[in-house]
């Protein structure tokens, strides 16, 4: 027994000096890995913001400011019936998309115009008029195709087309050209 009993003691000395290695994480680890990633897409999504919304909205501001107003005229543009010089007034409408006639709602047209007239008061009668205006414009540009709106000449038959129609709707308006600041068909 007394055999026995120094086993039990030496035994229980064994297990109290065996120590248990702790295991090491090597690298940041996890707890990184969960903060970091969504702070780097917050950061991302700010700088983003931040370019799109601020510093490239002043940089085509300043563009727009320095670009002559009569740089985007065509020479086949509707002429002016009454010898009156051109404005420098203009009304314009942005953004208007629309799926073009048989695209079965797979392609869009997006254009922004801009109407030249003489007047503050022929800008208010076109604002005034707005809802009309649009509709005539997206009334013309559905009626036709994409491969006829795709045509790099088109645009300009399209001009006169439209300024008919507007000015069939504000015919006490004078109103001189109408310019395509966008016209995108994807």
């Amino acid at each position: 027994m007394a055999i026995e009993e120094e086993l039990e003691e030496e035994q229980i000395e064994l297990e109290e000096d065996v120590v248990t290695p702790q295991v090491r994480r090597k690298g940041p680890g996890l707890r990184v890995f969960m903060i970091g990633l969504p702070l780097f897409i917050v950061q991302l999504v700010v700088v983003y913001y931040i370019t799109a919304n601020v510093i490239l909205r002043d940089k085509l501001a300043e563009l727009d400011a320095k670009m002559p107003k009569d740089s985007t005229q065509v020479e086949d543009e509707p002429k002016i019936k009454d010898n009156v010089p051109k404005g420098d007034y203009f009304y314009t409408i942005k953004d208007v998309v629309v799926n073009p006639a048989e695209s079965d709602g797979n392609r869009l047209l997006l254009v922004s115009l801009g109407f030249n007239v003489t007047t503050d008061e022929a800008v208010n009668a076109l604002r005034k008029a707005d809802v009309a205006i649009r509709d005539a414009v997206i009334t013309e540009l559905t009626s036709r195709t994409v491969q006829t709106l795709s045509k790099p000449s088109y645009k300009d038959t399209l001009k006169p087309i439209v300024l008919k129609r507007v000015r069939e709707l504000v015919p006490e308006t004078p109103i001189h050209d109408v310019y395509f600041r966008k016209y995108i068909i994807q």
